[in-house]
């Protein structure tokens, strides 16, 4: 899934909006767990980062029966937890 990796990249990137980050991360988990996501919170994302939720969103649709286990979930832990690395090493 290329939009679940350049948003990985995204949340490991510490120039990336944070409330943009938190959207990405709440939109993650609730496509994983099969929660509803507020779409107008698409609204307080720049052009490009709704485009790459977007782009999340189809490519869940069209893969969610073949993810395999940690697909979505697993790439999120892995850029929060460089990314916390990265906090305390700065």
């Amino acid at each position: 899934m290329k939009a679940v990796q350049k948003i990985a990249k995204r949340l490991k990137d510490s120039t990336t909006d944070p409330e943009s980050a938190i959207i990405f991360r709440d939109l993650i988990q609730a496509l994983h767990t099969q929660r509803e996501f507020q779409l107008t919170r698409f609204y307080n994302l720049n052009y490009e980062d709704f485009d790459l939720a977007l782009s999340l969103l189809i490519e869940w649709r069209l893969q969610r029966f073949t993810m395999v286990e940690g697909g979505l979930v697993g790439l999120l832990q892995e850029a929060s937890n460089t990314k916390n690395a990265s906090m305390y090493h700065a």
